[in-house]
């Protein structure tokens, strides 16, 4: 009689090993096929909605579960202790890897980015509010004379402010806008334009909210993910909490040990962390995962939770009112409202486009309507800060980030609150976004540092001719009329996500595409300037600073210069 042999079981440690190397596998594969599924199809899992979503759960699991006995019969064949060393060795080279990185610390010193205040005698430390309201030009605003009464609140503000009649971005884009905030630098100095593109290096470390930080400030931000979040962006040690997250430092724990010693490889891990919980969430019903581009186009009116309607801005004014409260000493808020973004625009006021139809995109009568949604909740923000007895001690900033159908050659509202209406002034002449940082600071008290590239709007003198560099991006239009969608048709060497760089002098724009070399030159209009006091430089000259500006910063100069 033949004796019953029992089938081989496999120990507990070859399981583990086996699945320990399959699941970061099966995690790629998702995102890999997530990748060309929305670069291909324009389609992603963010779209599955309901029971939809096990279309995707049951590949993963079985993928999963596939790879994990195929790497089970790896090491369990003929000569398995050899196999199981081959993932054992695999394990240690990786290892090996980080080991022969770690110079790379020697070149990379964040120590230098901020240097710490010791003297808090003379400083002030008031309250900062930035409140952004996307997309907002000036010329559609009743304080800079628009015919509609679309900003009453601002007028009221204005009467106890400085106001900056010719104000601009210094970017096309959010991305680029709130980079050149952040650092008080040129677009082009931090190669920060639009996404992908991140703060590196120095540039991650130095910025207005690490300043603040030193002085014991709680920063909070309530904007967008991917296109303005600060630890999207990879600015470090500067906000306490984002969109709904607390942020870490570098001094906490091994995390940031690692952050500040291998920056762009802890973002990497982070970014792929962060895409595959959301992912996961959805998937296994546990959250819901949102498209963040189609998000801020408002490409499915259907979809109400990703509408830029005034109930998503509301939210984030009740996020922003409970971390305040919930903050002891000073606090920095930035708060970027988008009902004003377009192509689309969904007002809870309908004063112009009362029993209208929005039949295309940029509808004059919405879009108006949504700057004067984005008036009122700036005025829920400031009646918020009297509530709570911090209005008449913050500097409260009422500005946009790029003109509408993302430009950055259009004047935009700047209105500069300081505490007990100190300062009360209209300035005519060119100033832009990274001017804020520089001019907040000489309030406080704090000597402007040597890496900002701007200047303080307090002690700024008669300076006309300025210069105002401008970016935009590397892209074309996507095909899609209506939204105006921008995709970076050409991110490669020498300019990557840069695209044309501009110039403001006086009341007069120059500007120099990168991809073809084309110099050109348009008048601005409401600049108020008068034109007959202008005399502008030869072109010639214009276009050798505008290729200075690029070569001063970095770049590869040598198919711009005209032989």
């Amino acid at each position: 009689m033949a004796r019953y042999v029992a089938p081989k079981v496999s120990p507990p440690t070859d399981w583990f090993i086996a699945a320990t190397f399959a699941f970061p596998i099966s995690c790629l594969v998702l995102l890999l096929v997530e990748n060309f599924s929305y670069t291909v199809f324009d389609f992603n899992m963010a779209y599955a909605t309901g029971i939809a979503r096990v279309a995707y759960t049951l590949p993963f699991m079985i993928m999963f579960v596939v790879l994990t006995l195929k790497i089970l019969r790896l090491i369990q064949k003929p000569g398995g202790s050899v196999n199981k060393g081959y993932f054992i060795l695999s394990a240690i080279a990786l290892l090996g890897s980080i080991i022969f990185a770690v110079p790379q610390i020697v070149n990379d010193d964040t120590s230098l980015a901020i240097q710490p205040l010791t003297k808090f005698e003379d400083i002030k430390r008031p309250n900062i509010v930035l409140f952004i309201a996307d997309s907002v030009v000036a010329d559609h605003t009743s304080l800079y004379g628009y015919t509609r009464q679309t900003t009453p609140n601002l007028e009221i503000l204005g009467q106890q402010a400085l106001v900056a009649r010719n104000f601009f971005s210094n970017a096309s884009h959010t991305t680029g806008a709130m980079g050149a905030f952040y650092t008080g630098k040129y677009p082009a100095s931090t190669r920060m334009i639009y996404r992908p593109d991140i703060f590196k290096g120095l540039d991650s470390y130095q910025h207005l909210p690490g300043i603040l930080h030193n002085l014991g400030y709680r920063s909070i931000d309530a904007s967008l993910r991917h296109y303005a979040d600060p630890e999207d962006l990879n600015l470090k040690n500067g906000f306490h909490v984002a969109n709904g997250r607390s942020l870490s430092f570098d001094d906490d724990g091994p995390t940031g040990f690692l952050s500040q010693y291998f920056p762009l490889e802890s973002y990497f891990l982070h970014s792929v962390y962060e895409r595959l919980k959301e992912r996961f969430m959805h998937i296994f019903l546990f959250g819901n995962m949102t498209n963040v581009y189609d998000s801020v186009q408002n490409i499915d009116p259907e979809w109400s939770e990703l509408r830029l309607d005034s109930a998503a801005d509301i939210r984030k004014l009740k996020y922003v009112q409970a971390e305040i409260s919930r903050t002891q000493g000073p606090f920095f808020v930035h708060v970027h409202m988008l009902l004003p973004h377009g192509g689309k625009y969904w007002p809870k006021r309908r004063q112009w486009s009362q029993g209208k139809t929005q039949s295309k995109s940029f509808m004059t009568d919405f879009y108006d309507d949504a700057i004067l949604g984005a008036d009122d909740q700036m005025q829920m923000l400031i009646d918020f800060l009297k509530s709570e007895g911090h209005f008449d001690n913050t500097i409260f900033i009422y500005a946009s980030d790029h003109g509408n159908r993302w430009v950055s050659d259009k004047r935009l509202p700047l209105v500069m609150r300081f505490p007990g209406a100190s300062i009360v002034r209209d300035i005519n002449h060119n100033t832009q976004i990274i001017d804020l940082p520089p001019t907040i600071l000489e309030y406080m008290g704090i000597e402007k540092p040597v890496w900002m590239d701007g200047e303080s709007l307090l002690s700024f003198g008669d300076r006309e001719h300025r210069p105002i560099f401008l970016a935009s991006i590397s892209g074309s239009k996507s095909g899609d009329n209506e939204t105006g969608a921008m995709v970076i048709s050409d991110y490669s060497q020498p300019f990557f996500s840069l695209g044309k760089v501009s110039v403001v002098i006086a009341n007069r724009v120059y500007s120099l595409n990168l991809k073809n070399n084309r110099f050109e030159f348009h008048e601005l209009e409401g600049h108020t300037t008068p034109q007959s006091s202008l005399r502008f430089p030869p072109d010639d000259d214009v276009r050798e600073t505008l290729i200075t500006h690029l070569r001063d910063n970095g770049y590869d100069v040598s198919l711009l210069i005209q032989r």
